[in-house]
């Protein structure tokens, strides 16, 4: 799939229009046919064998006109209900979270699905009952349609208002930022190698002719749309980087003029968006839980212990990254293909741990706990996943700007005393000097 249809695709899945557009449809098409059926004499006998079903679904044109409206009318009064409930919880998950986290909620597919049942009710109930003549016969099927989906909508407050609530929890919202961002570290390579050779010769450069955050890359796309005789392409920016127009995306070598066929087919090797997206970049999943942590520390929410939730999730997307032995420093993923190598830049461990806990370890000194708890996240993916020495040693070097990072004055001497187990031990265990029985305690 290009990155452009998957760029349409999620912007699909992630917008509140779709599933009731085509619920929409789907009520009003459900509102004539069964009316149309209703005149079938076959189901009109077999729905008349019940007797409590016939006695239920036994009223004229006029009277069944009247309770569709009213069907219709409470379906359409709880929908607008669910629809401010719906806006509210976005506010909040907005201003006590992050706005990077909307996107989240927007692209629930529970909360899709639910609003568009009761929009698909209440178009099948107005197109009923706009459809019936006066003087028909009982329209007993679209009536027992009508009561069923009444019934569901009905139904369905109680699982929405449930699943809301879940969904605004701060464990919740946490743990599916740190699923999603370990699903990106699963699709992609992160083995690169720190430094690939280049041709010394002035490259041809590929410029960007559009503004936004590079979202998707379709590296064999480039590949295939390389100009003959190229030898080595490489991709200039990383996904998730805002890049302005004019900026170089590609070097290409052997330099070699591109005509206007050539950099439109290569350009559609990039999609660009207005905002970041989990799908290639991994970095943005840690910003999330970033936001999240830095938000939970601020003077206006003081939730220490949702920053300790972010903090742990970080952790899991450390230790997974190092169970896949990736690289300490930046690089680059070597892709090849008839001849042709594209150069891919790639985030190294250092790179993520500044990321992860440079802002949180500035924004933390009031809370010494949450910074010892970076110490101990580490610590564990150490102990986890048992790093290689340059991967020790990069922990260890974060272990000291966190720690320099840190103002302690104000904490209490408990706070201190943890704050500084926690260092030294972490310091200990990158060092390989100490076991996981050693492991300190906080209090």
């Amino acid at each position: 799939m290009s990155p452009h249809l998957a760029r349409r695709v999620e912007q699909l899945k992630t917008s509140l229009w779709t599933l009731p557009l085509a619920a929409v449809v789907l009520g009003s098409l459900l509102g004539l046919v069964l009316p149309a059926l209703d005149r079938d004499r076959f189901l009109h006998t077999a729905l008349s064998r019940p007797a409590w079903l016939e006695q239920l679904l036994q009223l004229p044109g006029s009277q069944a006109r009247s309770l569709l409206g009213t069907l219709a009318s409470a379906v359409a009064t709880a929908l607008g209900v669910l629809f401010s409930i719906t806006i509210v919880a976005l506010q909040l998950a907005s201003t006590q979270y992050s706005p990077r986290v909307l996107r989240r909620f927007m692209g629930d597919r529970p909360t899709q699905a639910v609003l568009a049942v009761f929009i698909a009710a209440v178009a099948y109930l107005v197109v009923v009952a706009l459809s019936l003549p006066q003087g028909a016969a009982p329209p007993r099927l679209s009536l027992l349609g009508a009561i069923l989906l009444a019934l569901l909508c009905f139904c369905l407050v109680g699982y929405f208002l449930h699943h809301l609530a879940r969904s605004i929890d701060a464990a919740t919202i946490v743990r599916s930022i740190g699923q999603d961002t370990e699903a990106t570290l699963r699709r992609l390579r992160v083995e690169p190698t720190p430094q690939v050779a280049t041709p010394a010769t002035t490259p041809r450069l590929l410029r960007s002719a559009t503004a936004g955050y590079l979202e998707l890359v379709d590296e064999q796309h480039l590949l295939r749309a390389a100009p003959p005789g190229t030898k080595v392409m490489r991709i200039e920016v990383r996904t998730g980087d805002f890049v302005l127009p004019g900026l170089p995306l590609v070097a290409i070598w052997p330099a070699t003029d591109l005509d206007q066929r050539t950099c439109k087919r290569l350009h559609l090797g990039f999609a660009f968006a207005q905002q970041r997206s989990l799908d290639q970049d991994v970095l943005f999943g840690v910003r999330q839980l970033v936001d999240v942590s830095l938000k939970a520390l601020s003077p206006a929410i003081n939730d220490v212990t949702t920053a300790y939730m972010a903090v742990n999730e970080i952790g899991v997307v450390i230790q997974r990254f190092l169970s896949r032995d990736g690289a300490v420093e930046d690089g680059w993923r070597v892709e090849r293909r008839a001849g042709c190598e594209l150069h891919v830049p790639s985030v190294g461990l250092r790179t993520l741990l500044r990321h992860a806990f440079d802002e949180i370890a500035r924004s933390s000194s009031a809370q010494l706990r949450v910074p010892a708890r970076m110490f101990e996240v580490m610590g564990q993916a150490i102990l986890a996943t048992g790093p290689n020495e340059a991967q020790r040693k990069a922990m260890a070097e974060a272990a000291r700007w966190i720690h320099g990072s840190v103002a302690v004055a104000e904490s209490t001497p408990i706070e201190k005393q943890e704050f500084e187990e926690r260092y030294r031990w972490l310091l200990q265990l990158a060092a390989g000097v100490v076991h996981e029985e050693r492991e300190p305690a906080l209090h």
